[in-house]
């Protein structure tokens, strides 16, 4: 028995009444702040199905005329979890409704046979006015056949075009982030020989259209039995000596101890273990996000691996052996858990840990995954001239807010009511002595548990290499370095209290794809360091503006006011190496990770791997967070006022 509905394509406007918005409502993120424009809430819906890590299937070009299949939007989210292109392109038609924007279905004719996306008009569900949806399209009853003069003058600022087979691992090899799914939804809109486009918010809202009724009759019935999907089975079959009939818990079995090759020897244990362990992750939660399953996999094996699948991290995780305890795979899990707040009471997760003989070790690791918190330790606000003579206040603002010691801000709202812990020092020779008390002040409170520290620093600080200083007390009475335990980074104040700025490099990155990073990073040099105006020209420069990473090498000649002037022009992501640091050592680490990567895992390498004598300083202004926590800036809204200076007057 299917429950798949039926479509014609004599009949496009249909296709409206497939969407069913209301099905989605659980993925919009409950008591979450949504995106405020419509393509960063077109990147949030994407993700969302990005992170359900959907596979494709069915014809990539091909539908019958005569009638087409169509899954309903819980096959395609919840149980059988693919679609080929109309399916996908209906379930993210739905979600986008649901966050309120206008979708429009595009059905295309291209060469090798008919096609579907979706495209977003920059405008909201609720604005009627057809021009700001179809420009000069002639649309009637929400359906239009835009030509290609059309096409291609929308496209120059009024749609965004979304490939949602970019979802899937087909056909383009990997699953794509979502500016590469735009730029593929551009190249596949420009080759079709007619489209034709469904307003859906037009046919429900206007005519009236109902959507169709859910049967889910058939959703409760027993999971299909746990497999792996292509990534896997591309990635691995090559290790393997004898390949599996059936890439399950069965098929594995009949060839995991078979001997063989020394390859195969380890790849089909490890391939059974983890496919076991898939079943415990998706019990405890699973889906973290990609970005977050990356960091927990990095944690648990010291280990980057260059993949768009957690199933790909849990076989990763099982080949990394049994060198620790809890072991790599277990520990990567129970990461997982306590990212969702999952205990030892789990039935899965209790059976894995007692089958592994961790019932000792397990509760502890957990309980050291469940205390790990984010200080951003604020280094006193950017001032300038006179000013500088006064007090430098020092606080530590913690994520997550650590239970029963923060209580709500009582004071004018600033970032300084939610602190932690606090203090001041009267100069700046006073500051390493004052940092060092109050990490010791904060570690008591949070009990010495695990802690990452950001340090933001106004710009005469971030140079100074506090995060290489032997800052962090020690029960012996020593200090270790900040760098072995916290993983610091640095990040301009500006950049996280000043909306302006804020919003100076939100438009710079909102430029750039995520493809960017693949990009080598450029050097700033001595001839173009000289002056506010030679910096700014540097980095409109068409091989520098679409580059998200600076790298600058401080002299003679390369002042510290050129940083400034780099971090007030928007850029959030600078490597600054002191007089006799070594460039070369730092495009070594980045050549070792793969592009994806580098934006949440190169200042780790960084610090791990060192750069000489001169250790650069890293200012990494992530506007999301950090790896496994989001930014606080709900909590560090409305900043103590600021200095009025000029911002190319800001120096040492």
């Amino acid at each position: 028995m299917s429950t798949d509905w039926t479509w014609w394509s004599t009949n496009p406007a249909d296709l409206a009444v497939f969407t069913v918005p209301a099905e989605y409502e659980l993925m919009r993120g409950v008591g979450e702040e949504l995106p405020r424009t419509v393509l960063e809430r077109a990147g949030f819906a994407y993700a969302q199905l990005l992170d359900l890590e959907l596979a494709y299937d069915g014809p990539l070009y091909h539908w019958n005329p005569n009638g087409q299949k169509i899954r309903q939007p819980h096959q395609v989210v919840e149980t059988e979890k693919h679609g080929n292109c109309l399916d996908l392109s209906v379930a993210y038609a739905g979600l986008c409704q649901q966050l309120g924007l206008r979708p429009l279905i595009a059905l295309l004719d291209l060469p090798n046979g008919p096609h579907a996306i979706v495209v977003l008009p920059d405008v909201w569900l609720d604005q009627d006015e057809a021009t700001l949806v179809w420009g000069r399209v002639p649309a009637a009853d929400g359906l239009a056949r835009p030509t290609a003069d059309h096409v291609r003058e929308n496209l120059a600022g009024r749609w965004h075009p979304v490939e949602l087979t970019a979802l899937t691992p087909l056909p383009f090899g990997s699953r794509l982030g979502f500016e590469e799914a735009c730029a593929k939804g551009r190249e596949v809109l420009h080759r079709s020989n007619g489209t034709t486009m469904v307003d859906v918010g037009f046919v429900l809202h206007v005519t009236n259209r109902p959507v169709r009724e859910v049967d889910r009759s058939l959703v409760e019935r027993p999971a299909p039995r746990a497999s792996f999907g292509d990534e896997v089975r591309l990635r691995y079959a090559g290790r393997l000596a004898a390949q599996p009939a059936r890439w399950d818990v069965e098929g594995l079995e009949e060839i995991a101890f078979d001997g063989g090759t020394q390859d195969h020897a380890l790849t089909a244990p490890a391939l059974l273990r983890a496919l076991r362990a898939k079943a415990v992750y998706q019990a405890i939660g699973g889906t973290p996000g990609l970005q977050h399953a990356r960091w927990f996999f990095y944690e648990a094996t010291d280990r980057v691996v260059d993949t768009q699948s957690t199933e790909v991290l849990l076989v990763e995780a099982a080949l990394t052996g049994y060198d620790r305890v809890p072991d790599p795979l277990t520990a990567f899990l129970l990461r997982v858990a306590a990212h969702h707040g999952v205990g030892l009471g789990n039935p899965a997760l209790h059976t894995w840990v007692m089958e592994h003989g961790l019932e000792k070790e397990a509760p502890e690791y957990l309980r050291s995954c469940k205390r790990h918190y984010w200080a951003l330790i604020f280094l006193g606000e950017e001032t300038i001239g006179a000013d500088r003579d006064g007090p430098i206040r020092l606080c530590a603002v913690v994520e997550p807010k650590p239970v029963g010691l923060l209580e709500a801000a009582d004071g004018d709202g600033s970032y300084i009511d939610h602190a932690l812990v606090k203090t001041e020092c009267r100069s700046p020779e006073e500051l390493p002595a004052k940092l060092h008390e109050l990490i010791r002040d904060l570690q008591k409170k949070l009990e010495n548990a695990p802690m990452v520290i950001d340090l933001v620093a106004p710009l005469r600080f971030l140079t100074e290499g506090y995060e290489h200083q032997s800052l962090v007390p020690l029960p012996s009475g020593f200090r270790e370095p900040l760098s072995r335990r916290c993983k610091p980074r640095l990040r301009w104040v500006r950049h996280v209290l000043d909306p302006g700025v804020r919003q100076m490099q939100h438009d710079r990155a909102a430029a750039m794809a995520e493809s960017a990073w693949e990009q080598a990073p450029p050097l700033l040099s001595p001839d173009e360091a000289g002056s506010w105006d030679a910096v700014s020209a540097w980095l409109a420069h068409e091989a520098n503006a679409k580059r998200p990473c600076v790298l600058a090498v401080e002299d003679e000649t390369v002042r510290t006011e050129a940083l400034g002037w780099l971090l007030a022009a928007g850029c959030g992501y600078i490597v600054w190496h002191r007089p006799g640091g070594v460039v070369q050592i730092t495009r070594r680490h980045w050549d070792e990770l793969e592009g994806h990567q580098r934006r949440q895992l190169l200042p780790e390498k960084l610090l791990n791997g060192g750069n000489g004598a001169n250790p650069p300083s890293v200012i990494w202004n992530d506007p999301t967070g950090r790896p496994g926590f989001d930014l606080p800036l709900a909590r560090l809204q409305n900043p103590p006022e600021e200095s009025d200076g000029d911002l190319e007057t800001v120096s040492r």
